[in-house]
């Protein structure tokens, strides 16, 4: 979570989402210190930085097709890694549900786990962009904040290597159930995505 006070704004920064991207810009548009981006961005949900957030601020997140998620997050950890502890795609979703059945960490957690209650029945977050529609919804959230219609334009920044997902789940269909049933499942049936064809 990364706190906004000239524009009274909270961003909860869900990993390989596109927050890269709104921190870059945040920092364009010089709304932090430049120094501020050497420290630190916590990965926290709402739930574990709500106190943080001082009334009034309109909080923010960015949501991603789950299934584009998932082989943004295994391309970047295999580019991460000098050995990675999978080799495939399979091994990767074994790997994450093996060693954490229960507790995720951060990087590994589903988004709902950053927007919604403890139930998943209450959405926390009101304001959310589409990773899809980034720059069009970033473009809306600048203009409720700041105001500005200069320098809104959003570059996405793509830190993780990778063919389109819909290109990769077609060519290998059994990997869109793991997502859906082993992966993200609350993702993917609460977010408002389907699988890809």
């Amino acid at each position: 979570m990364k706190l906004y006070p000239d524009v009274s704004s909270a961003f909860i920064h869900i990993p390989k989402t596109g927050g890269t991207s709104i921190k870059y810009k945040m920092a364009d548009i010089e709304w932090v210190d430049p120094e501020a981006l050497v420290v630190s961005w916590n990965h926290k949900t709402y739930l574990d930085c709500s106190a943080e957030i001082p009334s009034g601020f309109l909080c923010f997140a960015v949501k991603r097709d789950p299934w584009d998620r998932a082989l943004s997050l295994y391309s970047w950890l295999k580019q991460l890694y000098v050995n990675p502890p999978f080799t495939n795609f399979p091994e990767f979703v074994s790997w994450v549900t093996t060693n954490w059945p229960d507790e995720r960490p951060p990087l590994l957690k589903e988004q709902v786990d950053y927007l919604y209650d403890e139930t998943k029945t209450t959405l926390l977050v009101p304001f959310i962009i589409d990773f899809e529609l980034l720059e069009t919804a970033w473009n809306i959230f600048a203009s409720i904040t700041i105001g500005r219609p200069d320098k809104m334009n959003l570059e996405v920044v793509n830190r993780s290597k990778h063919i389109p997902f819909d290109q990769f789940y077609k060519a290998n269909r059994t990997y869109k159930n793991l997502v859906s049933q082993d992966l993200f499942p609350n993702d993917c049936s609460m977010l408002g995505y389907s699988a890809p064809k």
